[in-house]
């Protein structure tokens, strides 16, 4: 299947408007959340998410980029006949793992919250929780298989499906029994993603079921391919250990900031309200425009892998510049009006002058967030997840070693300062692994100074509006202020808009 640019883009479109549905509606169910059980529950939240993401990434890990990966490969060489075998493996690998997670957290979630998380409410929200381990493997093993045929409305409908699962048990449920105990209330919370997982599970595997019966003889006849299981785990199996001793050196900060903030400021309550307006609030706000570049992530991993099993390395070194640059030249925007204009969104959706203060703090790292997540994704499609291994491994122990020798001291402005030295330690190290594997030159005339030029003039015309609203609504003035800057900016980057989609020529696909 080569490499064909108006498919690229229609997916990248359906799974963009997908990822903006659902962050539009998260970001609205997480105003709702922190409106009903407060910061301290917010906080608390938090905690548990961290923990519940160890065992998720046990479960599933690298499993989906694993499929996306040989499936891909399989269908470039005319292997379509071995696409049922891949699947079949995978899913049964992850159903056994999935179901060892799960019956793991129930076993030890008391002790994991009084000795790991030391809050005993946790202990009923974990075993919850752990009930959608399983579903979510098997999902991630369908979400990898419709990635790799360039199929993408099935997982994302199934992901709108758990989204609206999701909010209407939580709404329901939390309806009944209050929000006045944040232990019940987050349990409420917990037990409605399990039932939302489960959903979108059976979406995704009936809309494997009608697709494999459509794509006829071509994916019902068995062709041999050796070595499956293996293949899978030499792809996974990285990817999984990074992330899962990322995810597991987080969950050790998680448990660790609460901890070194309660020392600074004296208060366990008001540290995990710190903590929860940080991690549960500004964090997720800073990465709401990054839909569109996720997007091009995620469907660049079966392109990249599909041109390596070609052997088209030149289209391999396009595709790359091309993502780094436009993720460059978003970015930079993005951070420019989150740092001027941070504290007005913060306070007409959270209504919370902290969140604020940590958008703009956070903003000028926008732009070292959004490349290390597409250098890490073009990295898993060449075959480089090892790299992507040890640059976790490298950033999780700098953090530990920065929370525990200095946050007790510094409270919170130190540890945005350690989230300042980690993204950009990630970024440099995987952007910088990425040229060299792709032998790219970096452009940074075109990368970052033409953006950074034109975002001055940008940023004045929205301070310009935002004086002359002054006294207009919130709503109004916010909005006027951030469109009139993004839209200035656009005009600006016009002809480089035009110039990187005139490099890309399409090619005629299947």
């Amino acid at each position: 299947m080569k490499f064909n640019l108006a498919r690229f883009f229609k997916n990248a479109a359906i799974l963009t408007l997908t990822s903006l549905i659902l962050r539009l509606v998260g970001m609205f169910f997480r105003i709702w959340l922190a409106n009903s059980i407060g910061s301290e529950g917010m906080g608390l939240y938090q905690l548990i998410l961290a923990f519940y993401m160890l065992a998720a990434t046990f479960a599933g890990g690298g499993i989906t980029t694993a499929v996306t990966r040989l499936i891909s490969e399989a269908i470039s060489r005319s292997q379509r006949g071995a696409v049922r075998r891949i699947i079949l493996r995978s899913v049964t690998l992850v159903i056994g793992i999935g179901v060892i997670s799960a019956v793991a957290v129930i076993i030890f979630a008391k002790p994991i919250s009084l000795y790991w998380i030391k809050d005993a409410r946790a202990e009923l929200s974990l075993k919850l929780l752990s009930l959608s381990l399983p579903f979510m493997a098997v999902t991630a093993c369908i979400r990898g298989y419709f990635v790799a045929f360039r199929k993408v409305v099935t997982p994302s409908m199934a992901q709108l499906f758990e989204q609206v699962v999701r909010m209407a048990v939580i709404f329901f449920v939390m309806a009944k029994v209050g929000t006045s105990d944040i232990a019940l209330a987050c349990a409420v919370i917990l037990f409605g993603d399990s039932i939302a997982e489960a959903a979108s599970c059976a979406y995704s595997v009936v809309g494997y079921l009608i697709h494999r019966r459509n794509q006829g003889k071509s994916l019902k006849k068995e062709q041999d391919i050796k070595g499956v299981t293996a293949k899978l785990l030499h792809i996974a199996a990285p990817i999984t250990a990074g992330k899962y001793l990322t995810t597991g050196l987080r969950t050790v900060e998680s448990m660790l900031v609460p901890i070194g903030l309660a020392a600074f400021c004296g208060d366990r309550a008001l540290s995990l309200a710190h903590y929860g307006n940080l991690k549960g609030m500004a964090l997720p706000l800073l990465f709401f425009p990054a839909s569109f570049l996720t997007s091009l992530a995620t469907l660049t991993v079966p392109e990249l892998s599909g041109a390596a099993a070609r052997g088209d390395f030149g289209l391999i070194r396009r595709s790359v510049s091309r993502l780094i640059e436009i993720t460059a030249t978003a970015s930079v925007i993005i951070g420019g009006v989150f740092a001027l204009f941070g504290k007005d969104v913060s306070s007409l959706i959270y209504k919370e002058q902290d969140v604020g203060f940590y958008i703009t703090v956070l903003s000028p790292l926008v732009p070292f967030m959004y490349l290390e997540s597409i250098a890490t994704g073009c990295l898993h499609g060449l075959d480089r997840q090892g790299d992507t291994f040890k640059y976790s491994v490298i950033d999780g122990i700098v953090r530990i070693a920065l929370i525990v020798t200095m946050l007790g001291s510094t409270g919170v402005k130190g540890f945005v300062l350690i989230m300042a030295v980690s993204n950009i330690l990630t970024s440099t190290l995987c952007i910088s692994k990425l040229m060299d594997v792709t032998g790219i030159n970096p452009d940074f005339t075109s990368w970052l100074l033409k953006p950074i030029m034109a975002l001055l003039p940008s940023l004045a015309v929205g301070l310009c509006v935002s004086w002359i609203l002054g006294g207009a609504p919130l709503w109004v003035k916010t909005a006027a202020e951030c469109t009139s800057a993004v839209g200035i900016y656009l005009i600006f980057q016009a002809g480089k808009i035009k110039r990187i989609n005139q490099k890309a020529k399409p090619q005629s696909v299947d």
